[in-house]
């Protein structure tokens, strides 16, 4: 049976560096895959990669078998792969219900005309979005800070509320660029405990970029572990803490 996502042979040069080099890795329906690596090595480009914001100058992206490759942003989100980023990206003055229900609202259009009317088909799917919003920020915890301008919540809220705002786009693939950053052990377990939830109810396929590696440890199936740009090693968690190279290079002699 043939990968949910496949990334085959891509590369990415910038200014003659080659920030992702032949990279080849496959991603299998409800996994979930840790990318790991210092910083250099290529991982946010990756997800750039996949999520449109860059095209490879080699390789393709298929996402089902169809390609990804050379599809804007947007046209790759309403395909089914959506992404959260390491620095915080919302609309800080809506609040955190607007965050989340614009979103649902973009998946389903209503139309110009319809929408200046005010048409009673209008007006339900408007109202059918805002439920399916505050449901969603029921799920992550924010449902009481739900009318509050997202710039104003704390910084942990934010991430959840990015996450919300993700799952809006109802994907089947879910790139995390750093979940847990900036966030204490208090809330990087909380956080681990709420994607082990989403995961299996969203039916969601998961890669994530994650410096903590409690985190990745604990919590992916499969790990990849690139170094400048290329694949150096994948496999599970415990195949992981057992390579040599892999303890060297990034997790460091003492870590596993």
């Amino acid at each position: 049976m043939a990968s949910l996502l496949e990334c085959r042979g891509i590369s990415r040069a910038f200014g003659g560096i080659r920030a992702v080099d032949d990279l080849s890795i496959a991603v299998d329906r409800g996994e979930i895959l840790g990318l790991i690596g210092p910083n250099g090595a290529g991982k946010t480009t990756v997800f750039n990669l996949i999520s449109g914001f860059y095209a490879p100058s080699e390789g393709e992206i298929l996402l089902e078998g169809s390609p990804l490759t050379g599809l804007r942003p947007d046209a790759i989100v309403r395909r089914g792969v959506a992404r959260t980023f390491q620095n915080i990206r919302l609309f800080a003055r809506q609040s955190a219900l607007e965050n989340v229900r614009t979103p649902l609202l973009q998946r389903h259009p209503r139309g110009i005309v319809p929408t200046l009317l005010g048409t009673p088909s209008v007006r339900r799917e408007e109202k059918r979005c805002t439920a399916r919003a505050m449901e969603l920020l029921d799920l992550v915890g924010l449902a009481p800070w739900s009318s509050a301008a997202a710039g104003t919540l704390p910084y942990g809220h934010q991430r959840r509320l990015e996450l919300a705002r993700a799952l809006a786009s109802e994907p089947a693939v879910l790139l995390l660029d750093e979940p847990a950053a900036g966030m204490n052990p208090e809330e990087t377990a909380s956080l681990t405990a709420l994607l082990a939830t989403i995961a299996p109810a969203f039916d969601l396929t998961l890669l994530i970029i994650e410096h903590h590696m409690d985190l990745v440890m604990r919590f992916c199936s499969r790990i990849a572990v690139l170094h400048f740009g290329r694949l150096l090693a994948e496999g599970s968690p415990a195949e992981i803490r057992a390579s040599a190279a892999v303890r060297e290079a990034y997790l460091g002699k003492k870590s596993c």
